[in-house]
């Protein structure tokens, strides 16, 4: 308890010295991250808050770029709210709450999923919102995108990074011989590939996704993954969560509102999925945090 009285008291001391009167005793710890600890608060006038703390120097590098990234985005389109901050020091990023509320939240004690709705049964409403947002992100100018900072991924380039990270990986860990070939398979094979990149989320996983009151996704967070790159990497959450009916569904949807599907979009996605490790791999290597190595090796053992 006390670890987050000093917590909480450092964010209001923080925020008045730029201006912003928080009540401490209305501040509540919505997540213990990996890159950020994030509680929300309110002001002296009843506005609610995101206060977000910066827990290691590579997470506030990104959190540079992606004040650049959603000042990009909000200015450019208005299907989904994005934040916009009003404070970005070393020690503490602050914005206004958006509306809506994550489709689900994780207890930071005892790591508990909360949904807002049932997630073996998706509302129909939030894949179909899901999808125009996603439409809508996926056809943003990405030459306007990387004089702002993105970095842009060419899609000739797509294969050859994932051949690249693959064979990292598998220097750094044992791979099992039915994986490894799966993923051979996939990134020597351009029939699953894209033709053109767009620019995307990165991390769209449904607690970075806000809903209003009918379930329709409203606005997007947690932007420091977003870049110019294959648009898979923003339905791989909808499958593994929810599972292939749901995936089939969002497509649809997304097609529908004028997104970018190819040919075999759908494996692709699904074979996206099975390098998963591979991205844990190399946040343990960024953090150096050991138990993200470790959940890296056990998936790694495993066969396809």
């Amino acid at each position: 308890m006390s670890e987050i009285s000093g917590l909480t008291k450092k964010v209001k001391n923080t925020a008045a010295r730029h201006g912003v009167p928080l009540l401490e005793d209305s501040m509540s710890v919505e997540s213990m991250g990996l890159d950020f600890e994030v509680l929300f608060a309110k002001d002296t006038a009843g506005a609610e808050w995101v206060c977000r703390l910066p827990k290691r120097a590579d997470a506030l590098e990104k959190a540079s770029l992606e004040k650049s990234m959603l000042d990009y985005i909000a200015d450019r389109q208005s299907v989904f709210q994005v934040p916009v901050w009003k404070v970005f020091s070393d020690e503490l990023i602050l914005y206004k709450k958006l509306n809506g509320q994550p489709a689900v939240v994780t207890d930071p004690f005892t790591q508990e999923p909360h949904w807002a709705f049932d997630p073996t049964d998706v509302p129909d409403n939030y894949l179909h919102s899901l999808a125009r947002a996603l439409a809508e992100l996926h056809r943003l100018p990405l030459k306007d995108a990387e004089q702002v900072g993105f970095k842009i991924t060419a899609p000739n380039d797509l294969r050859l990074n994932m051949q690249e990270r693959m064979k990292k990986i598998k220097e750094d860990f044992p791979v099992h011989e039915e994986l490894w070939a799966r993923w051979m398979n996939w990134v020597n094979d351009p029939n699953y590939w894209p033709r053109q990149v767009s620019l995307v989320h990165g991390d769209l996983f449904p607690g970075h996704t806000l809903i209003d009151d009918h379930q329709r996704v409203c606005g997007l967070i947690d932007w420091t993954e977003s870049e110019g790159n294959d648009a898979s990497v923003d339905f791989t959450a909808v499958y593994m969560l929810f599972g292939e009916a749901a995936l089939d569904q969002l497509l649809l949807a997304y097609q529908a509102a004028g997104g970018y599907v190819w040919t075999n979009m759908k494996a692709h996605i699904i074979e996206r999925l099975s390098t998963q490790a591979i991205t844990i791999a190399e946040f343990a290597e960024l953090s150096g945090l050991k138990e993200y190595r470790e959940m890296a090796a056990r998936m790694l053992e495993k066969p396809s």
